[in-house]
This record gives structure tokens, C-alpha cells and sequence, in this order.
């Protein structure tokens, strides 16, 4: 009788704990026990946002960023022509400076091929119009020119020079006819401390001779039709030229100053 009662009190005692389920197994809150029984992943309790992931993106926005930019080495002797089909202008950065003897010479016309810009011997950066305009690049100095764009611009070698240039000696002569779209001035490395200097006569699409200078430095202009010509005055050579596009240039015998040497006494 006390054996059944013991037994009868045992199996009251497991019906009341397994009444009480798993649930009473485990700590509110730290269960990996559905109400299934079935086993359910840990969750993972970070409301705060990934520092790592907050780094690699604004490192990836900044490489992005550095992406955009071009870097292009251009070698004596050789001319590259950027274009720009953007709404903005965008400049060209380069290592050309005063202080280095970097040089290189250019031209930037607009969409419609009218010069804008241009500069012999020319330091510093230089600029392409938007919407269709160009500029061309030539290294005609001994070291290469590195420059920096915005990869917007497109760019290809050119087999046509930025300038059409003319170095003289004294008594050389150079012819140059404006068929461009505008009037346009002479570019030169005559200065007034250099010593270099050349004559000038510029002449009327009728062959009329409409100004001239002699043994100077300055930069005359001339309109479209007319012509110049251009001889060299001093024993230091000096370099003339005008954008390639639109003018025509040769060498002539025909000087810009008749000139005959006088000695003492003579007149």
C-alpha cells in the first residue's frame, strides 16, 4: 500500500513539471526554444551602425572622386586635342612653370572654331570651352609636359600642331595670311628685356600697306584677309607664330623693311 502510494505521488510530481514546460528550463529573453520546442538562431542585438562599413564607404566616394580626374604625359613633338561636350568649362592642370623650364604651346577655340585663347611658350594650365569646344596641346621644348583633366573631356593625338611658328634669325622673313574667322595678334617671345626683336608690315586684303614697326617687340594684330610679314632684327633669334588653324605661313625672300647698311659719311 505505501509502495503505490509512493509511486502514485511520483507521477503526480512529474505531470506538475512537465505542466510547466520548457519554458521554466531557460531565462526570459535568453531562449533558443520556440514554443514548438524547435531550436531558433541567436539574435544578434546591435542597433548601432557598422563603424567599418561607414569608413570603406566614404573611402569609396573619395576614390570615386580621384577616379574622375586623367593624368597624361605628352612628349616633345607631340600635340593632343582635348574636346569638351559638357555645359561647363573645364580646365587642364600641368606641371609647367616658370621656375622648372616646362613649356608648351596651345590654342582653345569654341564650338563654332573661333580662337578664344592660345599662348606660345605657355605655363601654367589652360582651359576647354564647353559645349563642343577644343584645345590643342604641343610640346615643342625639351621636356615632357604632364597634365591632370577631368575625365570628361575627351582627348586623341593630334597630327596638327597647336601653333603655326616660325623661328628667325636676322634678316629671315616670314609670310603669314589671316584665314580664320576673326582678327588675331601675332604671339612672340620677343620681350622688352630679351633683346629680341623683328620688323613688320602688315598689308590690306588689297595688297594696301596698312601699318608696320621697325626692330620691335611688339605684337601686332591683323584682321581676316589681311597679311603680314615678319623678319628677324636682331642677333638673338626670335620666334613668331599664330594659331595652325586658318592661317597660312611660308618663308619669303621679300623683307618687311627694305633696308641698306650705311657707313659713316654715307648717305
Amino acid at each position: 500500500m505505501r509502495r503505490s502510494k509512493a509511486i502514485l505521488t511520483c507521477l503526480v510530481a512529474l505531470l506538475f513539471l512537465g505542466s510547466l514546460g520548457p519554458v521554466s528550463l531557460r531565462a526570459e529573453g535568453e531562449s533558443s526554444w520556440n514554443s514548438l520546442g524547435v531550436v531558433k538562431p541567436p539574435v544578434e542585438h546591435n542597433s548601432s551602425p557598422s563603424v567599418t562599413k561607414d569608413v570603406y564607404t566614404v573611402t569609396n566616394s573619395v576614390y570615386l572622386l580621384a577616379a574622375e580626374k586623367t593624368e597624361l604625359v605628352i612628349y616633345p613633338g607631340e600635340s593632343v586635342r582635348f574636346t569638351n561636350d559638357t555645359s561647363n568649362l573645364i580646365s587642364i592642370t600641368t606641371d609647367a612653370k616658370s621656375s622648372n623650364d616646362i613649356r608648351y604651346d596651345y590654342v582653345s577655340y569654341n564650338s563654332e572654331g573661333k580662337v578664344t585663347y592660345d599662348d606660345l611658350a605657355h605655363t601654367g594650365s589652360a582651359s576647354v570651352l564647353s559645349k563642343g569646344g577644343t584645345t590643342v596641346i604641343t610640346v615643342d621644348y625639351p621636356y615632357p609636359l604632364t597634365v591632370s583633366f577631368n575625365s570628361e573631356l575627351s582627348y586623341a593625338y593630334s597630327p596638327v600642331p597647336a601653333l603655326l611658328k616660325k623661328t628667325l634669325r636676322r634678316g629671315e622673313s616670314y609670310f603669314i595670311s589671316n584665314q580664320a574667322y576673326a582678327g588675331r595678334s601675332i604671339m612672340s617671345d620677343a620681350t622688352s628685356t630679351n633683346g629680341k626683336r623683328y620688323d613688320y608690315a602688315v598689308y590690306k586684303e588689297d595688297g594696301s600697306l596698312e601699318k608696320s614697326s621697325f626692330d620691335t617687340y611688339t605684337k601686332p594684330s591683323f584682321s581676316v584677309g589681311d597679311s603680314i610679314i615678319l623678319t628677324g632684327a636682331s642677333e638673338e633669334p626670335v620666334t613668331v607664330g599664330v594659331p595652325y588653324e586658318g592661317f597660312i605661313g611660308y618663308e619669303t625672300d621679300e623683307p618687311a623693311y627694305d633696308s641698306v647698311l650705311l657707313y659713316p659719311g654715307e648717305l
